[in-house]
């Protein structure tokens, strides 16, 4: 009995080892998707809903990084439009944008 709880003892040893040892912290600075200089803040932009990777991209070429959030809707007309913050000094805007890029008046 003592010999069968050495070897569950050294098993309960050796996967915790094997766990901790391949366990990697990745700090927030390695992000190249963070904001520059803030570190400990989440990747911009926000995306509230689902949002596709070229209307992101279309916004981020259009507001860079004053770029906050995306947020897609549907409009009276049944388009796709998309609610878009950007932030600057503290201060934010919001726009209606088609998917486009224009901006709705």
């Amino acid at each position: 009995m003592d010999f069968m709880k050495k070897i569950i003892i050294a098993l309960v040893i050796i996967a915790g080892s094997c766990y901790g040892a391949s366990a990697q912290v990745v700090p927030a600075t390695n992000n190249p998707s963070n904001v520059n200089g803030l570190s400990k803040f989440a990747a911009l932009p926000v995306l509230e809903t689902y949002v596709p990777d070229d209307i992101v991209t279309k916004m981020k070429s259009m507001y860079g990084d004053k770029l906050y959030d995306i947020t897609w809707v549907k409009s009276s007309a049944n388009q796709d439009m998309y609610v878009v913050r950007t932030e600057e000094n503290g201060n934010y805007q919001t726009q209606m944008i088609n998917s486009d890029g224009t901006i709705k008046s």
